[in-house]
C-alpha cells in the first residue's frame, strides 16, 4: 500500500491513503478518497504550485495582475480527459468569444504570418481536394459576379466549357466583344482567336492580326484553321488615295 505525504509548513510528514475513502460521518463527500485537504469551501492562496511527475520542479499558477474586482475562471472538461499543450504564449484579446472546433476529423491550423479576418459576414472556404493552396498575390476582391467589381479582372488564361455571353449596358457606344492584346514587336508575329468545333485542321474559323514593320504585310486575316497565315482573306489598312487610284481604272473600263 502506497501512502502520500503532506506537510503543514515545517510540520509533518502526515500520511494519507489515496485509495481509501475519507472518514466522512456526514456523508458530504461520498466516494471521495483521501487527499491532503478536502473541503467544500474555498481556499485562498497567493499562488498554487503543481509538482511535475517526479516532484523535481513546480508549475506556479499565479493570478498575474492587480485586479479591482473578483473574477471567476470556469474550466469545463466535456466528454472525457483532455490535454492543453502550449509551446508559446496564447492571448485571446478584447472583443468577443472565440470558438475553435475540429469538425469531422482532427485538424491543424497553422499560421506563418499574422492573419486578420475583416469585419463582414460569416462564410466558408472549402477545398474540394486535398493538399490545395490559396495564394493571394495582391489586394483582391473575389466575386463570382465580376460586373459589380470596380477593378478590371486580369487573367493569364481563360478556358470556358460553356458559351460566352457579352452584354454591354451602354447604348451610346459600340458593342465591343473583347480586346486581345499581346506584345507583337517582330515581323510576321501574329495572334488570333478561333471559332468552331475544335482547334484542328478544317474545324475552326481563325480571326487574327499579323504585325509587320512593312505596312503592306501587316493587317487582319480570316482563314480556316490549319491554313498558313495570309492564305485566306487578308485585310490591311489602305490609304484612300491608293484606293481611288485602284478603283478609277476599274470604273472606266
Amino acid at each position: 500500500m502506497a501512502y502520500d505525504k503532506f506537510y503543514l509548513g515545517s510540520h509533518g510528514p502526515y500520511l494519507v491513503d489515496p485509495e481509501a475513502a475519507i472518514n466522512d460521518p456526514d456523508d458530504d463527500f461520498s466516494g471521495v478518497t483521501q487527499h491532503a485537504l478536502t473541503t467544500e469551501g474555498g481556499i485562498a492562496v497567493g499562488y498554487l504550485d503543481l509538482l511535475d511527475t517526479n516532484q523535481s520542479n513546480v508549475l506556479s499558477l499565479v493570478w498575474n495582475e492587480n485586479d479591482d474586482t473578483d473574477r471567476t475562471l470556469n474550466i469545463l472538461i466535456a466528454g472525457g480527459d483532455r490535454s492543453l499543450t502550449l509551446n508559446e504564449n496564447l492571448t485571446i484579446s478584447d472583443g468577443y468569444n472565440v470558438v475553435l472546433a475540429a469538425a469531422g476529423q482532427a485538424n491543424t491550423f497553422t499560421m506563418n504570418e499574422s492573419f486578420t479576418i475583416g469585419d463582414g459576414y460569416a462564410g466558408t472556404i472549402t477545398f474540394s481536394a486535398e493538399s490545395k493552396t490559396l495564394t493571394v498575390e495582391d489586394v483582391s476582391i473575389i466575386n463570382q459576379d465580376l460586373s459589380t467589381d470596380s477593378a478590371t479582372a486580369q487573367l493569364a488564361a481563360l478556358t470556358l466549357t460553356t458559351s460566352l455571353t457579352v452584354n454591354n449596358p451602354a447604348t451610346t457606344t459600340n458593342l465591343r466583344l473583347g480586346t486581345f492584346l499581346s506584345a507583337l514587336d517582330e515581323d510576321a508575329e501574329y495572334n488570333y482567336i478561333t471559332i468552331g468545333k475544335e482547334n484542328a485542321t478544317g474545324n475552326a474559323l481563325v480571326v487574327g492580326y499579323r504585325y509587320d514593320t512593312t505596312a503592306e504585310d501587316k493587317g487582319g486575316f480570316i482563314s480556316v484553321y490549319g491554313d498558313a497565315v495570309g492564305t485566306g482573306l487578308f485585310i490591311r489598312k489602305v490609304d484612300m488615295q491608293d484606293f481611288k487610284r485602284l478603283t478609277l481604272p476599274i470604273l472606266l473600263m
